[in-house]
């Protein structure tokens, strides 16, 4: 691995580090936490754009694209570090592994509770970003 890359694969790294820790913050906050800090973002949202909608309604297609947003960033991130580092591909079942681990863990938080339903929307944002990661290689080639 030239210079480069090597400062690449150490930034790609560092930010897997940072957004996992941001992402199981965000994640093992209260049911009352999570509630606040969504329904406040809804009603910025609905300010912002001027929306015509109940506020619950977009608070709750807020609570579920966050799921898919959080761990579709996790998969392009830990990508562009396998690619960038020529690590196993195997290591890429990480956020796969780690979006049940971080459900499992919710029944042990206040007001929150396991659902097979934000598993597979974690999944799906898995996906999303390797679909994502997929097609950045494939119309710009080397990223890393």
């Amino acid at each position: 691995m030239n210079h480069n890359k090597s400062i690449l694969f150490y930034i790609y790294l560092i930010a897997i580090v940072f957004w996992v820790v941001f992402m199981t913050w965000l994640s093992h906050q209260n049911g009352m936490q999570t509630y606040e800090t969504s329904s406040g973002l809804a009603e910025k949202l609905m300010n912002l754009f001027h929306l015509d909608m109940d506020i619950e309604v977009l608070n709750n297609m807020l609570r579920k694209a966050a799921h898919i947003v959080v761990f579709a960033v996790l998969t392009i991130l830990l990508l562009l570090t396998i690619r960038t580092g020529k690590l196993p591909l195997w290591i890429a079942a990480f956020p796969f592994i780690w979006s049940l681990i971080d459900e499992l863990t919710k029944p042990f938080i206040q007001g929150r509770h396991f659902a097979w339903y934000d598993v597979g929307l974690n999944e799906a944002g898995c996906l999303i970003g390797a679909a994502v990661a997929g097609l950045l290689w494939l119309f710009f080639g080397r990223l890393s």
